[in-house]
């Protein structure tokens, strides 16, 4: 899922990353052609490219937080401490050289200009399903070693009584 709603089909999620996604400002028309390694083209497809304007003061909605925590695998319920990655990952800006572009289809995806890698979801979507997975280990150590310490103290008082 990129944050301006693609891969599965599924539309909506995170229009406000691009100004460009439902306004149309910032937009220039490009075309992309895929080459071959014997320097063919395989196939052209007209692209438009987005311009990233995130404003200093973006505040995602608790819609989207939501959206996007699920998205990164969060359980709604149980891990709402752990809002604040979904909402950390929707404010950060697209990396240097990297731009989202639409396609004749209206998907998006991102382009590295530096690169010529493309790919569907945005590029910092990784970081922070890892960061949800670190920081969701922690919590369940921390729990473990909650429940572990429980028990220590319940066997020295039970040891203490007899």
């Amino acid at each position: 899922m990129s944050r301006f709603g693609k891969t599965s089909g599924a539309s909506g999620g995170w229009l406000g990353r691009s100004s460009g996604a439902d306004t149309g400002a910032g937009m220039d028309e490009a075309m992309f052609e895929d080459e071959l390694d014997n320097g063919s083209v395989a196939q052209t497809t007209e692209s438009v490219v987005l311009e990233e304007e995130l404003p200093d003061n973006y505040e995602p909605t608790q819609e989207e937080i939501l959206e996007y925590a699920k998205w990164l695998g969060m359980d709604l319920e149980n891990d709402k401490d752990l809002f604040w990655i979904a909402r950390e990952g929707l404010k950060a800006p697209l990396p240097e050289n990297w731009k989202p572009c639409k396609t004749g289809e209206d998907e998006i995806y991102y382009f590295n200009f530096a690169t010529g890698e493309s790919v569907w979801d945005h590029p910092c979507d990784e970081y922070y399903r890892n960061l949800y997975a670190e920081e969701q280990e922690k919590k369940k150590k921390k729990a473990e070693d909650k429940t572990t310490g429980k028990k220590e103290k319940k066997e020295k008082k039970e040891k203490k009584e007899k």
